[in-house]
């Protein structure tokens, strides 16, 4: 590979990283609050659920 044809992915890549966060930061901004604390909630849930699985799983050899 030659350097010219880097030139160009790099200057793609250089623009879209800071173009791509720009339009998610719109619709980050745009979640409920509610929907938030939702969403924590479930995950903290899942991860207590997943927890308490893998400590009985531990027990359990096969």
């Amino acid at each position: 590979m030659q350097c010219g044809d880097r030139l160009g992915t790099d200057h793609v890549s250089a623009f879209s990283l800071p173009f791509a966060i720009w339009m998610l930061s719109g619709f980050v901004k745009a979640v409920p609050e509610a929907l938030e604390e939702a969403a924590a909630t479930s995950v903290f849930s899942f991860i207590s659920a997943w927890n308490d699985f893998l400590f009985a799983k531990s027990f359990c050899r096969r």
